[in-house]
């Protein structure tokens, strides 16, 4: 590698991690539960962390921060996937050029702070491709190999991976042998199996997330998955901003050799189509590179310069509201009151019609010891109620004829332990919404809202 792209390399990598570092947002979409999931595996949460389909990403942050316990070590080991990322497309054309248009992506920075294993799945199908691509060239068989264990590990990684990974396959082996795509399907699973021993020893269940994932995802299509509340993105807007977050060059893509490139165009083409179906930015940072590489092929070299100038101002449009006095920053100063206050206190987090996670986003943004344990509202409620069964989803035959016998197919939730929390007096609530009945206001902070059960503030009354 070239003196000047190390000096490139450590120079992006500094800048994306003091970016990273000075951004006040945390709490991006799913970016708490893989947080707090590394903060579990490093013995760090004080909160139950959610049942997922992607326990590789935080299991492997979790091994750091058991050495250096902090939110900036995460955002770094984040940060160098994309540093990779660059480096390999410096590796693959040998132009700095490209190099610097992937490096000024606006998506790039929109991803840099944002924990998600997205991240490091767009280094190893970025990789996937370029091996495949090698193979093809030399005919070497360790390439060959090495493509498929890079692809299965964006499966391992990233459950809608998986379906990643099948379009990969489709759009790179659709005119190949049979044999051929199966000898390349062996490597894939190899390390797309990684979940499966995860699993296996830490739920004593190999296929514990592949079932979530496959639940959640049919959920979802049968529109029965439990939506956090909020506003939904609006699509006119997604479309507008995939438009100009890879590139502001995009639209040059109609210039791209398609006899050429067309397998790259066919899965680029069929992971679009996938990802429309729950839209949202942070997944094309997955094929971005790929798309750079294919793009860097019709720009001029006045146009990587344009490129640069627009991007640059489009960076901080999208990246504005991740820096000052955000919510996760006043979050963060009232739980340090509270700690502080409060050494010692278990809390109950939420209330009737908030986000289950909202105990989770704490955990997430506060890395103090003085709170042992952060208990979410429904865990609460169910421990006072005697309840066990978190939830549970069933389908039923129903046959048309005469049969003997009706099958039925259930999955049930259940609590995770035999803790009984119904004791617990103190809560706490993001936002300002109703607490549950029985509860008093102890004190409003700029996000947190502190509530305890109305018979234990007269017992401290009556003791004043």
């Amino acid at each position: 590698m070239k003196k000047q792209i190390v000096l490139y390399a450590l120079a992006f990598l500094v800048a994306l991690s003091i970016f990273s570092a000075l951004s006040t947002k945390v709490l991006f979409t799913d970016a708490p539960q893989y947080i707090n999931t590394a903060k579990e595996f490093a013995g760090l949460a004080i909160s139950k962390v959610r049942n997922f389909s992607a326990w590789l990403y935080p299991l492997f942050l979790g091994q750091f921060l058991k050495v250096f316990p902090s939110l900036f070590t995460l955002q770094f080991l984040n940060v160098l996937w994309l540093v990779l990322d660059a480096i390999l497309l410096y590796h693959m054309t040998k132009k700095k050029e490209v190099f610097l248009l992937f490096a000024f992506s606006p998506l790039t920075w929109i991803m840099a702070p944002w924990i998600n294993p997205v991240v490091p799945a767009s280094f190893f199908l970025l990789l996937a491709y370029h091996l495949l691509k090698q193979y093809e060239a030399k005919r070497k068989l360790m390439y060959f190999i090495s493509s498929g264990l890079s692809l299965g590990l964006v499966s391992a990684l990233w459950w809608p991976g998986t379906y990643l990974c099948m379009l990969f396959m489709l759009a790179f082996f659709y005119r190949e042998k049979v044999l051929m795509a199966l000898g390349y399907l062996i490597p894939v699973i190899a390390t797309a199996s990684i979940r499966f021993f995860i699993d296996a020893y830490y739920f004593g269940f190999p296929f514990f997330s592949t079932i979530r994932g496959l639940g959640s995802n049919a959920l979802y299509f049968l529109d029965k998955a439990e939506v956090i509340p909020g506003n939904p993105p609006s699509f006119l807007l997604f479309l507008v901003m995939l438009a100009l977050v890879i590139s502001p060059f995009l639209f040059k893509w109609y210039q791209v050799d398609k006899k050429k490139h067309r397998h790259e165009l066919l899965f680029l083409l069929l992971a679009t189509l996938l990802f429309f179906l729950n839209y949202e930015i942070r997944y094309f940072i997955t094929i971005a590179p790929l798309v750079i590489l294919l793009l860097s092929t019709v720009l001029k070299k006045n146009e990587y310069v344009i490129h640069g100038a627009l991007s640059m101002m489009l960076i901080v449009v999208f990246t504005a509201s991740y820096f000052g006095v955000t919510e996760e920053y006043l979050i963060k100063q009232d739980i340090s009151e509270i700690a502080r206050k409060y050494q010692g206190t278990t809390f109950i987090v939420g209330t009737e019609g908030v986000s289950e996670e909202q105990a989770m986003d704490i955990s997430t943004l506060y890395w103090g010891r003085e709170i042992p344990r952060l208990i979410t509202y429904r865990d609460w409620k169910m421990d006072v109620q005697k309840e066990k069964v978190y939830k549970e989803y069933s389908i039923e035959s129903h046959a048309r004829i005469n049969e003997v016998r009706k099958m039925k197919l259930s999955i049930t939730y259940l609590q995770s332990d035999n803790v009984d929390d119904a004791s617990l007096k103190d809560l706490l609530i993001l936002g300002d919404v109703p607490p549950p009945e029985g509860f008093e206001l102890v004190k409003k902070y700029a996000i947190i809202m502190q509530y305890r059960k109305i018979s234990e503030i007269y017992l401290n009354n009556q003791n004043l």
